[in-house]
């Protein structure tokens, strides 16, 4: 499985054009409401087997979670079905302890 820590997933994010990877949060509604990557889409852990149907094999997905635990599962499984992922590795968590901006939705 591929990893990024959050200093090198920032940078990819900076330095790639936004039409060759997605960001995918795999949190609940609720955390994700709470604060998230910008542009990332809630895919949650729980319907993986859903959603994953429709990635595109072209693209690289950036895939990050609360700690990093649920995003490493979903990485797994989707390199194992043919779909470059990247898990970025210690999530949200990491993200904000290293003063990285977060979005957050309107409740």
């Amino acid at each position: 499985m591929k990893n990024f820590n959050v200093i090198e997933a920032k940078k990819y994010i900076a330095n790639t054009e936004q039409k060759e990877f997605e960001i995918i949060d795999v949190r609940t509604r609720e955390e994700y409401n709470l604060g998230h990557i910008k542009n990332s889409k809630l895919y949650p852990l729980d319907e993986i087997y859903t959603w994953s149907n429709y990635l595109q094999k072209n693209k690289k997905y950036l895939i990050y979670c609360r700690s990093g635990g649920r995003s490493s599962m979903a990485s797994n499984y989707l390199e194992s079905i043919g779909i470059d992922a990247i898990n970025i590795s210690g999530g949200i968590i990491q993200w904000e302890n290293e003063k990285l901006p977060i979005e957050k939705n309107k409740l």
